[in-house]
């Protein structure tokens, strides 16, 4: 049997502060991710208006 060194013993309750970190971590995340298609979908505006602006 493997003993998994990440598991968290049943005796021990995950921490509050621990639970803070991973909800602020999931946010952290989820608004970098919607940052991202904002600016892909940015890029492609500008992008598609320079060409038909004959610019490229």
């Amino acid at each position: 049997m493997i003993d998994n060194e990440l598991a968290i013993p049943e005796d021990q309750p995950i921490d509050d502060d621990d639970v803070l970190a991973g909800n602020m971590l999931g946010w952290m995340l989820s608004l970098f991710f919607a940052y991202t298609i904002f600016t892909s979908f940015y890029v492609i505006w500008w992008t598609w208006k320079s060409i038909q602006a004959g610019q490229l």
